[in-house]
């Protein structure tokens, strides 16, 4: 299998993971991504390979690096607000999933965390 756009290098990535190669899945994302930098799909591929790892740091560099090629990812946003909430940080985590949410409003999960999340701050 060979990942010549977004969509199949996610679908590789899944395989090389399910087979315990997350290693691999990393270093053929980055490959990918250095001829196709532009790939905000492909950063959050990576970011969520990073994210499996526990690499927050460059977890979130990847998504971030997302968000400014297609401010309209949605992924993107439930990535790093997923990544913020396992980390800790309540505030940034209901940010992003505000932002995802605004940009799919008929969904109604995102909403369901952001209100989870305001329950734990205690705020219902």
């Amino acid at each position: 299998m060979n990942s010549h756009n977004g969509e199949t290098l996610a679908q590789l990535a899944d395989l090389l993971v399910q087979e315990g190669q997350s290693d691999k899945a990393i270093a053929r994302a980055q490959g990918y991504l250095v001829g196709n930098p532009g790939d905000a799909n492909a950063h959050v591929v990576l970011g969520s390979l990073r994210m499996a790892k526990k690499e927050g740091d460059a977890a979130r560099t990847e998504f971030e690096r997302a968000i400014q090629l297609s401010p309209g990812l949605t992924q993107a946003y439930l990535q790093l607000g997923q990544l913020d909430r396992d980390s800790g940080e309540i505030d940034a985590a209901i940010d992003c999933y505000e932002k995802a949410s605004a940009l799919r409003s008929e969904a109604a999960p995102i909403r369901t965390l952001i209100g989870s999340l305001y329950l734990q701050k205690g705020r219902p």
